[in-house]
């Protein structure tokens, strides 16, 4: 079988998801941005790198997908079309991660399609298109034969508000957290900060191992008391394979993250505050995710455990 991987570009949680699958099947790779770096740098597969084609722009007012057109037309010309359009036309699967470039290729030359994604919702894929996304979109997702959601089983479904709940007729399949953890290295911190939420942090930075600080930021989690992110699902999945709680801060406008985070709030594995709120400082979110259910986290820690040890790609896409 022959495959061929699209991965988000925009930031690494999808790109470090994939790398287990990635090491599996020997997909070509499909990518863009800092996720096409950081799999040309972590895997022997080949990786075509296109050039940016959008970008998801966080402001406190909105979140925006801001296209490149000239970027579009880059990709299509002769040059760079031949190094992906050949894998696309040889492959006999086409594999999607947080993008819907990959379905749509498939659905336009009658591939197969298989979509790995933690939101069902037409607003995960096509920001500031609103309503006119919702069709598409559901066309898109129905049109996949199998959509593999890297989260916990139900009930400990983290992302399970994005998911939905009319997806009785969608193939889904929990596969658990993908995330590929490194080796841990020790250390006397208490906190692991993300590098988008290091701003509200400063004042800890003397009790915290920092994103910006180290090469790779989850190295750190299995020695720490709290991870402080975003709300990005892959650092979510990331922390609780560790049996660690999470505190986010999260743009209130970020529908998915949104999601990731009432989930931890709900299975009382962690808490959250809005990025507008955290100017008045994140002691108390901090103190709450500190008094998260430590049996409940021991529970995801060894479901993590298992379910890995259980992960087989090719099972999952045959």
């Amino acid at each position: 079988m022959k495959y061929v991987l699209f991965v988000e570009g925009n930031g690494l949680g999808h790109a470090a998801r994939d790398l287990s699958l990635i090491e599996a099947i020997h997909p070509t790779v499909i990518s863009f941005g800092r996720a096409a770096k950081f799999i040309k740098k972590r895997t022997p597969s080949t990786v075509v790198e296109l050039p940016m084609l959008y970008k998801i722009v966080e402001s406190r007012a909105s979140i925006d997908l801001i296209t490149n057109p000239k970027n579009f037309v880059k990709s299509l010309m002769p040059k760079v079309r031949k190094k992906w359009w050949n894998s696309i036309m040889e492959a006999d699967t086409i594999i999607s991660d947080g993008t819907m470039v990959g379905v749509v290729l498939a659905y336009l030359l009658g591939k197969d399609s298989i979509l790995i994604a933690n939101d069902l919702t037409s607003k995960s894929f096509l920001y500031g298109l609103k309503k006119l996304a919702l069709p598409l979109v559901q066309t898109l997702i129905g049109y996949n034969r199998k959509i593999l959601i890297p989260d916990f089983p139900p009930p400990l479904t983290v992302s399970r508000m994005n998911i939905g709940d009319n997806v009785a007729d969608l193939p889904l399949t929990y596969i658990g957290p993908t995330v590929s953890l490194p080796k841990q290295k020790r250390h006397k911190k208490d906190f692991v900060v993300l590098n988008y939420v290091e701003k509200y942090a400063k004042h800890i930075k003397s009790r915290a191992v920092f994103g910006s600080d180290v090469d790779v930021i989850s190295k750190y989690i299995g020695s720490a008391k709290l991870v402080i992110g975003h709300g990005g699902h892959s650092s979510i999945m990331e922390a609780l394979s560790m049996g660690k709680p999470y505190a986010a801060i999260v743009n209130r406008n970020y529908s998915e993250r949104i999601g990731n985070v009432a989930g931890l709030d709900e299975e009382c594995v962690g808490s959250y505050i809005y990025e507008d709120e955290a100017s008045f400082g994140i002691e108390a979110l901090i103190e709450k995710a500190l008094t998260s259910n430590s049996d409940r986290l021991k529970a995801y820690k060894r479901l993590a455990k298992k379910l890995n040890e259980r992960l087989d790609w090719k099972r999952l896409l045959r």
